[in-house]
Formats: structure tokens, C-alpha cells, sequence
């Protein structure tokens, strides 16, 4: 049937066909095959760039690749990855892997570091330092893996870095956070302490000629009580949303940095909100029921650049539309709700993932939902139950999980045990990877086939010795690239001795 189409229509459908079977078409048919080997590099090109949309991947990661053989091997990573997995798992073993300690410049100390963020694709690293952002290239041309410089910027003094999100496969979006002092205020007949809370937005995006270039987009402040605490929960677009759990009731704040205006309001009729996240103009809460949705207000112009939380108490707004789990979870707060790694919230027509994590009875379980939102029509709206999970917890002491990576149209997660000596820290890495997401008529029969299924967890590299501490760790779960940031103690004076970054691939021979 394909082989009667014109042939530019032969390519277009080819480029839009799954990698795998690609592979198919040119092992079934002879023309077929013929046809895409003779236009490999464009169509593994495209493959490629369709691989970082559905994976999330960095597209100025490839931009070095020229022949048809490194695109197409770039193209089957997120396969290779999953296979890797599958294959541990089968034999109750790590994942094999190459790890090798990063070469810095002998002039650049890692003393100062803070954070670091594996930007997706494996090949780039953000670093932050006492008010320094940098970005490093791990693997530049003839250099394996002696990191080079791309930019270092001076961005101020921050607390913390709040979030980084990927628009377009081509741009990074930064968030840090710069809270001063608290400040007394006084009245009449009494004294309040209030803090500033500045949030700064961030873009880094890569030039034509290869040039990591950054500049600020907005700052924002919020002045509230010493005793409230900020919660960044989603950057989306060009909307940063806030929720504030405060000692009377909840505050909810969203930032559009495009328009530059705010809307904020008191949240009224839901209590104990363990997660929240929005769409262009909705916003959603979930708690131990389901998701409670409402429509954003009208922004105000952001004249002052901030705005005195206590102010917005003044507008309530109550959610108009409930989509109910049908059951009752016991969760509690937003290490609960597992979301996504670069995106957390309603894109367009697009349906969002979520996780949800109890423990009953000894046991971790994650359940899966698929939430599909019509603003236009509420009763084309869905919360669906995609699978449902479990891992025996007394062979493991306490698992704090990050948001999950897409890998071969599955979740991928990091989990990191943690364990109390004079401090917490981690002593172990594992790695998850969910079944493949099924959406239509065939889900209902895969979940019953699902239910109750194992949640693997597969060692990341050796135990972690209790001398050595991994204070940051970053994985590319479609690429097989893993970076963490090491520290060591001197055991006579207990003050750091050594800081390092250990960079690991999943898929090169040990």
C-alpha cells in the first residue's frame, strides 16, 4: 500500500513512523528499505528531533552529528535504555555501566558548589555556585569528557535554584529564589516579622553559531509573614505558580512573567492540598480525593514588581470542578505527588501523568493517573487510573523519589534512600521504570492485566560508603546519562575534604 504512494508522501509518513518500526519497514521490504537508506540522514535526522519532543531531550545536544549512523544511534538511545533496565531486572542486578570522575579545569574549583542540573540529552551541565550559573560541555569533540566552559554568568547572591523547565528542545527556563532577612514591623500594639521573597526568571538559549548566551527575563517579589513559607509549585509557559499553606488558610499566587501580571487569591471550600499546577488559564489542586479545578482570575498589572501576600486573602476563589480517584488516599503532602521533570501541568491538548505514593501495611505503592482536561467542555474532561504499583519496603529504610523522565513511552524515576547518621543523607540510587503508557480502547484490558504489578527498583552504581555524601544527583533516563555531585569528610576535623562529579553511562561497555 505504501509502495503505490508518490514518493516525497513516502517520506513523509516514514518520518513520522516509530523507531522501531523503521527498523521493521526496511527488514520486511526491499524497496522500502532501499528508499530510507537512500534518504537515511534526513529521515534519522527527523527521527531524532521527534525522539526529543515525545523524551523531552535538548536538541542543541545533536548538534555536532553529521552522518546518517550518529543520528540513527541517537534516534534508538531511549530504547537501548529500556532495554537495559528490562535486562537488569531479569537478573537482579545493576544496570553495567562506565563511571568516570569529571576532569575540570585545573583554575575551577568545585569547593563553592551548590547544585548541579544534567540539562536532558546527557551531554551539558549547569552548575551553581555562591551566585554563579555556568553551563559546561561534558563531551565536546575530541575531548571525552574533559568538561569545557560555555558560559559562566554572574546572577546574585541566590538561596536556592527553584526549578529549571525546557521550552521548545531548545531553551532553558531558570528560576532562583533570594530571600532576605526578616524584618521587624511595628505597630500600635504589636510586632510582625515579614520577609521579601524575589524570584528571578532566567532564559539560556544556545546561538546559531553554537554560543550559550542568558539573560533575565523578570523578577518578582512577595513580601509575607517570616512564619510563611513559598512553595514554587509549577513554571509553565511563561506562568510561575505559588502556594503558601499558611497557619489560617492557603494562599495561591500566579506570576506571568510574558504579560507581567499576577492574579492571587484565598482558597476557599478544599483543604489539604498536597500538590497544585495550571494550565494557560486554569488551575488545579489535588488532595487525598481527587483534583479540584478552577478558572484563573483576571491578572493585575505588576506595576511595583511584587505584591504583599496578606493582600490577596482579600479575593476568594472556590474550584468549580471535581474529578474524583473514586477512592481515598492517605497523602499528606507534595512529596506525594510525582509529577514530571519538565513539565508540570496542562500543555495545550496534551494529557498529563501524574504519580501518587502511599505506604500501607510495609508496602510503597504508586498509582498512575492520566488527567485529560477540555476547557471548553468539562464533561470531555477525564482522571483515569493508568496502573497501579508496589515495592516491599523492609528491604529498604526511606525512599524520597524525584519527578519522573519519559524513556521509550515510559516513566522513568530516580530513588534515593536516605538514612540518619548525625545527618540525613543518601546511601543508595535506584532506578525505576514504569510499563508503557497505554491511552484508548486498549487501556482498560492492560490495567486489569497490570494490577497490583511490581515496582523494580534496580541499583545505581556501589553502596555509597557513609564517609561520602551525594549531595546532587541528575539523570537522563532516554540517554542512559547519570551525573552526581560527591563530597568527602575529613574524619578528624569533619569538614569537607574533597567535592567531585562522577559522570555514568548506562549504555557504554564497562
Amino acid at each position: 500500500m505504501l509502495q503505490r504512494l508518490p514518493f516525497e508522501v513516502e517520506l513523509e509518513i516514514i518520518e513520522y513512523v516509530d523507531v522501531r518500526d523503521i527498523i521493521s519497514l526496511q527488514l520486511a521490504c526491499k524497496s522500502l528499505y532501499n528508499l530510507i537508506e537512500g534518504h537515511s540522514k534526513l529521515i534519522w535526522r527527523r527521527c531524532l528531533k521527534r525522539q526529543c519532543v515525545e523524551n523531552g531531550l535538548f536538541w542543541p545536544t545533536y548538534k555536532d552529528l553529521s552522518t546518517a549512523a550518529e543520528y540513527k544511534h541517537a534516534s534508538i538511545l531511549p530504547i537501548l535504555s529500556s532495554r537495559a533496565y528490562q535486562s537488569a531486572t531479569k537478573k537482579g542486578k545493576e544496570i553495567p555501566h562506565t563511571v568516570t570522575k569529571l576532569a575540570f579545569p585545573p583554575d575551577h574549583s568545585l569547593a563553592a558548589l551548590e547544585d548541579i542540573y544534567l540539562v536532558p540529552g546527557g551531554r551539558y551541565l549547569l552548575t551553581f555556585e555562591k551566585g554563579w550559573m555556568a553551563v559546561w560541555d561534558l563531551n565536546p569533540p575530541g575531548e571525552q569528557l574533559k568538561p569545557k566552559e560555555m558560559m559562566h554568568h554572574w546572577v546574585g547572591p541566590f538561596d536556592n535554584l527553584v526549578c529549571i523547565n525546557m521550552v521548545d528542545n531548545g531553551k532553558l527556563h531558570v528560576v532562583l529564589s533570594f530571600t532576605g532577612e526578616e524584618q521587624p514591623v511595628t505597630s500600635s500594639d504589636s510586632t510582625i516579622f515579614v520577609c521579601i521573597s524575589t524570584y528571578e526568571f532566567f532564559e539560556i538559549e544556545v546561538s546559531d553559531e553554537g554560543a550559550f548566551e542568558v539573560r533575565s527575563l523578570s523578577r518578582f517579589c512577595i513580601v509575607h509573614l517570616g512564619e510563611e513559607f513559598v512553595n514554587v509549585y509549577t513554571v509553565l509557559g511563561g506562568k510561575v505558580t505559588f502556594h503558601v499553606n499558611g497557619k489560617d488558610f492557603d494562599t495561591t499566587l500566579v506570576w506571568d512573567y510574558v504579560r507581567n501580571g499576577y492574579a492571587g487569591w484565598k482558597l476557599g471550600g478544599i483543604t489539604d492540598i498536597c500538590e497544585v499546577f495550571s494550565s494557560d488559564d486554569h488551575i488545579f489542586y489535588i488532595n487525598e480525593e481527587g483534583l479540584h479545578a478552577a478558572k484563573i482570575p483576571p491578572l493585575k498589572p505588576n506595576d511595583i514588581g511584587g505584591v504583599l501576600l496578606r493582600v490577596l486573602a482579600q479575593d476568594v476563589l472556590v474550584p468549580t470542578s471535581f474529578y474524583s480517584y473514586g477512592v481515598k488516599y492517605d497523602i499528606a503532602s507534595a512529596e506525594q505527588v510525582i509529577g514530571g521533570d519538565l513539565r508540570w501541568g496542562i500543555l495545550e491538548d496534551e494529557p498529563l501523568i501524574f504519580q501518587i505514593k502511599e505506604h500501607i501495611d510495609g508496602m510503597l505503592r504508586i498509582h498512575r493517573y492520566q488527567f485529560k482536561f477540555d476547557a471548553t467542555d468539562d464533561q470531555k474532561s477525564s482522571l483515569k487510573l493508568l496502573e497501579t504499583s508496589e515495592c516491599n519496603m523492609t528491604e529498604y529504610k526511606n525512599l524520597a523519589s524525584r519527578p519522573y523522565q519519559v524513556c521509550d513511552n515510559r516513566l522513568a524515576m530516580i530513588w534515593a534512600e536516605e538514612v540518619a547518621e548525625f545527618d540525613w543523607h543518601v546511601s543508595q540510587l535506584f532506578l525505576s521504570l514504569s510499563s508503557p503508557v497505554v491511552d484508548g480502547p486498549a487501556a482498560a484490558v492492560e490495567l486489569e492485566k497490570r494490577e497490583r504489578k511490581e515496582l523494580r527498583l534496580i541499583p545505581f552504581g556501589a553502596h555509597i560508603e557513609l564517609a561520602k555524601s551525594a549531595h546532587a544527583y541528575e539523570f537522563c533516563a532516554a540517554t542512559g546519562k547519570a551525573a552526581i555531585l560527591w563530597s568527602s569528610e575529613d574524619p578528624d576535623t569533619g569538614l569537607v575534604a574533597e567535592t567531585w562529579i562522577n559522570y555514568y553511562d548506562f549504555l557504554a561497555s564497562p
